[in-house]
This record gives C-alpha cells, sequence and structure tokens, in this order.
C-alpha cells in the first residue's frame, strides 16, 4: 500500500469546509428555530415541516447521490455540486430570515417553501462532501483521518454557533440600535459568507488521490442494485439511525435537566462536552494505533450503556449534582463521538465492498445512507422525546430528569436498550472487517494507480482455467492438504516449476492473511517468480476447512490462484474472480457442477456475462 499522499492544506481545506457547512446547519435547527418562537410561529407547524423534510429525504438523498455519480465534468463529480449546493443554500438561508409583507396562510406557505428550499440545497452539498473521504484514497489510515478532521470540522461549526450565535445577534441589536428580529438575518450574511469562502477552498485545494477503475453509467436498475445487493448499506442506515436517536435523547435530557435545575451552568455543560469531544476527534487516529476500530467502536458502546445507566440512576434518585450530571453527560457525548467517526469511516469502505460486490463504484449514493440515517435518526427522536420540544420552548418546566413521570423515565431507558440493539446489528451482521476487507483494499488501491484495466486483461479470466487444474469431492482435513493436492496438479501440468518452494512461500502468507471469506469460499493466492504462468485451480472439498472465515464457517470451494509476478494478472484474476462469486446462485451452480468441464464452462459462461455487463 503507498504512503498517504494527502497534503496539510488538503486537510486544513477540508476541516473548513466542515466547519462552514456545520456553521449554516445550526444557524438552520437553532437560530432559525429561535427566530421563528420569536415571530409567534406555531411550534406544531415546525415540527410539521421538520417531520416532512425528513421523510423526504429518504427520497431525494439516494437521488441526490445518483445524480452526482452520473455527474461528468472538467471538474470531477463532487465539486460542482458542492459550490452549486453551497451558493444556493446561502442564498436560502438569507431567505430564512427575509419575509415579504405576508400574513397568515400566505406567510405560512412562504415559509414552508423556503424551508423546503433550504433542506434540499444543503443536501445538493453535503452529499458529495462526505463522498469525498473514499475519493481521498483506499488507504485505510488516510480515511479514518479524513473522517475524523470532518467531524472535527463539524464540531467546530456548530459550538460556534451555538456559544455565540445569539451573543452577536444581541450585539449587532445593541450596536446598530435595531429590534431584536431584525438583527437575525447578519448572522445569515455572516454564515453565507464563510460557508462559500470555506466550501471554494475545499474545491480549490481537492484532488483525488486515484485513478477510478473504468467507469460504466450508472442506471436506475442499478441503482436498485447499488442499495439492495450491498447488504452493509442497510445495517450502517439502521445503526446511524440508533445513534443518531441516541445523541437525539442524550442532548434533550441534558437541555431539559438544564432548564430545570441549572440553566446558569449551561456554558459549563457545552464547554466541557465540547473539549471532551475535541480530544476525542484529534486523538482518534492515534487511538488506532493501540486498538482497532472494531474494539473502540465496542468501547464506545459500553460506555454509552454504563454512563446512560448511571443517567437512569440518577434520575430514580432525584439527585441534584452539577458535577455529576456534567460527568455522565461528557461520558455519552465521547461515546457518540467515537461511534460516528467509526460509522463514518465504515460509510466509506462500504462504497469500496459496493464496487466489490455489485461491480459499480457509487460514492454519493452510499454516502446517501449516512445523511439519511442522521435525518430518520432525528426524525424518530422527536417520536421517542414526545411533543413536549415546543411545550420545553415557551414553558421551560418541563424536565425529563423526574422520576415521577414515566414516560421520561422510559425515554431515558431507552439509550441503553438502543445501544444494546445497536451493538447487537454491528456484531451480528457488520463484516466489513478484518484481513478479507484489507485484502480488498489493497487490490482495489492498487489496480487503481495503474492505467485503466484494458479489455485484453479482462479476457484473463477464461485463460487461466484449464479442467485439469479442477479437484471435485477432494477428501482432505485442512488447508494444507488441500493445497498440496492443487499445487500438484498445476506441478503437473507445468504451471509451477518449483513446487516446494511455491508451498513455503504461500504457507508464509496465509500465516498472515487467512484465505477464508464468507458463504464456503476461500481464495488463497500467490505471486512468484516460481509459477510459469497465470492459472486457477479449484478444489470442491466433501465436507469443509476451516480457512478463517469471516463469518466462521468452513469453507468447501477452494480457488487457488498462482500467477508469475508481472504485475497485473494476479490483481486482475482475483478481482474478476471475485466479482463472478458474489453472485450466489452461480455458487450453488459451482456446488452442483458433476465434472471438470461443467466446473471450467460454468466458470467461462458467468466471466462472459460479467465481461458484457461491463462493455
Amino acid at each position: 500500500m503507498p504512503n498517504s499522499n494527502i497534503t496539510l492544506l488538503q486537510k486544513l481545506s477540508f476541516a473548513l469546509a466542515a466547519v462552514g457547512k456545520d456553521v449554516m446547519y445550526w444557524i438552520f435547527i437553532l437560530i432559525y428555530v429561535v427566530y421563528l418562537n420569536l415571530n409567534r410561529i406555531d411550534p406544531l407547524f415546525i415540527i410539521f415541516l421538520f417531520l416532512t423534510s425528513s421523510l423526504l429525504s429518504t427520497v431525494t438523498d439516494p437521488m441526490m447521490g445518483f445524480i452526482v455519480d452520473q455527474t461528468k465534468s472538467k471538474y470531477g463529480r463532487f465539486r460542482p455540486w458542492i459550490m452549486l449546493g453551497t451558493i444556493a443554500n446561502s442564498i436560502a438561508t438569507i431567505l430564512l430570515f427575509t419575509w415579504p409583507n405576508l400574513s397568515g396562510t400566505m406567510l405560512y406557505m412562504y415559509i414552508a417553501a423556503v424551508y423546503m428550499f433550504w433542506f434540499i440545497s444543503y443536501t445538493i452539498m453535503d452529499i458529495p462532501y462526505w463522498s469525498l473521504i473514499p475519493a481521498f484514497g483506499s488507504k485505510r489510515k488516510d480515511r479514518e483521518q479524513m473522517s475524523a478532521i470532518a467531524r472535527l470540522g463539524a464540531l467546530v461549526g456548530s459550538q460556534l454557533v451555538v456559544l455565540f450565535g445569539f451573543k452577536f445577534v444581541s450585539y449587532i441589536s445593541d450596536a446598530f440600535t435595531l429590534n431584536i428580529k431584525n438583527s437575525f438575518i447578519y448572522i445569515a450574511y455572516v454564515g453565507a459568507a464563510l460557508f462559500i469562502v470555506t466550501q471554494l477552498f475545499l474545491c480549490l485545494n481537492f484532488r483525488p488521490r486515484f485513478n477510478y477503475i473504468r467507469r460504466r453509467p450508472i442506471s436506475f436498475i442499478s441503482l436498485k442494485h447499488i442499495i439492495t445487493d450491498n447488504d452493509q448499506i442497510k445495517f450502517l442506515i439502521i445503526i446511524g439511525v440508533l445513534i443518531q436517536i441516541c445523541s437525539g435523547i442524550v442532548l434533550s435530557v441534558s437541555i431539559l435537566y438544564l432548564m430545570d435545575n441549572a440553566i446558569t451552568h449551561i456554558s459549563v455543560f457545552i464547554i466541557t462536552a465540547t473539549v471532551a469531544q475535541l480530544i476525542v476527534f484529534i486523538s482518534y487516529t492515534h487511538l488506532l494505533t493501540k486498538f482497532t476500530r472494531h474494539q473502540l467502536f465496542v468501547s464506545s458502546a459500553v460506555i454509552l450503556v454504563t454512563a446512560s445507566s448511571a443517567m437512569l440512576a440518577y434520575s430514580y434518585l432525584n439527585l441534584n449534582s452539577l458535577v455529576l450530571a456534567v460527568s455522565l453527560y461528557v461520558l455519552c457525548a465521547i461515546s457518540l463521538s467515537i461511534a460516528t467517526i467509526c460509522t463514518t469511516v465504515m460509510t466509506a469502505d462500504c462504497v469500496d465492498y459496493g464496487e466489490f460486490k455489485v461491480g459499480l463504484r457509487s460514492e454519493a449514493v452510499v454516502f446517501a445512507s449516512q445523511t439519511i440515517a442522521s435525518k430518520l435518526g432525528a426524525f424518530f427522536t422527536l417520536i421517542v422525546t414526545g411533543f413536549n420540544i415546543p411545550a420545553m420552548c415557551y414553558m421551560q418546566k418541563y424536565t425529563m430528569f423526574s422520576h415521577d413521570d414515566p414516560i421520561s423515565f422510559i425515554t431515558i431507558a431507552t439509550i441503553p436498550v438502543l445501544t444494546l440493539f445497536t451493538l447487537y446489528i454491528y456484531l451480528k451482521f457488520y463484516k466489513l472487517n478484518g484481513p478479507f476487507f484489507s485484502s480488498i483494499l489493497d487490490a482495489l488501491e492498487e489496480l487503481r494507480q495503474r492505467s485503466q484495466i484494458q479489455t485484453s486483461n479482462k479476457l484473463l479470466l477464461r485463460y487461466a482455467l484449464n479442467k485439469s487444474a479442477v479437484i471435485l469431492n477432494l477428501d482432505v482435513d485442512d488447508l494444507t492438504g488441500c493445497i498440496k493436492a492443487l499445487s500438484s496438479k498445476l506441478t503437473d501440468i507445468g504451471y509451477i516449476r518449483n513446487e516446494e518452494l511455491f508451498l513455503e512461500q504461500i504457507h508464509k502468507k496465509l500465516i498472515q492473511h487467512p484465505c477464508g471469506i464468507i458463504e464456503g469460499i476461500a481464495i488463497p493466492h500467490l505471486s512468484s517468480p516460481c509459477i510459469t504462468r497465470p492459472v486457477i485451480a479449484f478444489a470442491r472439498t466433501a465436507r469443509g476447512i476451516e480457512c478463517n472465515a469471516l463469518d466462521g464457517k468452513k469453507s468447501d470451494l477452494i480457488f487457488l490462484i498462482a500467477t508469475p509476478k508481472d504485475g497485473v494478472s494476479h490483481l486482475n484474476l482475483l478481482g474478476r474472480l471475485s466479482l463472478l462469486l458474489n453472485d450466489t446462485i452461480f455458487v450453488e451452480k459451482l456446488r452442483c457442477s458433476v465434472s471438470n468441464d461443467d466446473v471450467i464452462e460454468n466458470l467461462v459462461r458467468e466471466s462472459v456475462k460479467i465481461q458484457k455487463r461491463d462493455l
């Protein structure tokens, strides 16, 4: 794997872009809501707009991802949409605080129209922004670092508005002797200017870190397959929604506690939690030198379950300790910050997995799942916390920290329950970890460092097949015996010139990189000077053998890839064979093959089918 080529300037521009876009986001969800309250807009109408736009995102976000992935321009696929969305959203933000001389139904219609304009324009910019993460390269360290940088910038942007937004509005009102309602427009001007400058800075400095493998147009039919066939997207959406709900409940509980018990200490809550999250984002890549991402995600869930359970006890016992309340909130914030970075990187990994599984690379459609999860999570948070939020805004008497209120107590109790369910989904279904996925990233990255794959190379698979290198119903006890049987076949037909050296080299490789994949498939592979020409040998074992597969199952279909060190054929064979084996119907055909000729015929037929699909 090549070293990172991401420059400090690119990292800085990516972070500042996150600052700019989250300043706009928090102006919208915080400053604008207060502005609507001051103008006595019915809070139920605000809730209606929020719920409607959140549900609408399940359609608009993947469609926006589809449009971005289809874009062809000299500026790339992402930058045109980032700038278009930025300019449109800046206009929308100014319009939020610029009301024409309307009243009654017409005013509500105007608010609804501008609200939806803001929502859609932000989506136009937000999806291509997050899609840049996998475009920086498939090196895992780069992805972890860029995800942390983006989250760090987003945190800074949000806290700038939370800590200084209303102070800025009040300052403008006092400095220019304006009515407080007329001062809000100035924060829109400042936010829009910062937004445009930071996104322009990003677009000028962004450079993709690899050449794409030859792309074919993504149709509506293939869009369906990108979403439905990539099983990891489904689980990531579920995980993202659950994390967002937990985050929303923790925030709601903390705000309501402050309003009822310690409103004068709100800055202590915010600053302490912000500092803790900043430390997490800054130290995240260092933590990865000590722990795996899998361990960090699981640890974040354990911390959240522990802290939220303590929060539940705090509520039940009706305690009143500011230090303890701040400590519990900070622990929850730390755990949710770690989980958020992890899911961002998991989404980037899902882009490569989708390319591997479906044969199509679609950054924007895949990252649309992240924005959908965030919006659906916010939607369900409102459902879980109840419609007491408007009452909170007006009466400031409601608190979820009283055990006398069974609804609020149950609401807090949902945090550990949802967290444990999230952990179950992750441990049970998420599989983009370990050496298998690392080998996918390695293969894709090396292919991108070369020129685009030529058609002659795509035809290589059929010429690497030989019915004399097929063994059906092989009766061996372990992988060593299977590889020995296959290497003997290859030696007999002249594909291996030194069998002893070959066995020594491949066993060393298997110690570092197990060959088991999933669903009973294993692909041991080696590129060595002792191999005379590219070949794929195949064995179907009688009872399955242990190959350290990700799903824990024994492997009964063993594909041994052996190639000379020509720098091309090894990756081509591995990539093309992997695409074939992602078709479960085809895999079952191999299990049912009755002869060597039948196996070769099925492999050739399927490889031709994929080749035609790529043209």
